[in-house]
């Protein structure tokens, strides 16, 4: 009984040496993936930035453009009323 309880004890010792290698390697692999992850969120976080400014800016060239446009149509309008009384 002695010697099987020994090989048991061996065999018990190796395989709990394996599960905490196995342990070990998942720990790895899991922090290397949240890594990876957060990685990844600081990209689209960085590129969905600079889409969002690069739209404001757009935006904001579009605005321009309406406001200058306004302004010549009110002067025209305004030569047109200027000229047909004239």
């Amino acid at each position: 009984m002695g010697l099987f309880c020994t090989s048991l004890h061996i065999r018990s010792q190796q395989e709990l040496k394996e599960l905490r290698a196995m342990n070990n390697d998942a720990q790895i692999a899991r922090d290397a993936a949240k890594s990876e992850l957060e990685k990844q969120e600081r990209q689209v976080y960085e590129e969905r930035r600079k889409r969002e400014m690069e739209l404001a800016e757009v935006r904001k060239e579009a605005e321009e453009k309406r406001l200058q446009h306004e302004r010549i149509e009110r002067r025209i309008v305004s030569t047109q009323y200027t000229t047909a009384f004239f």
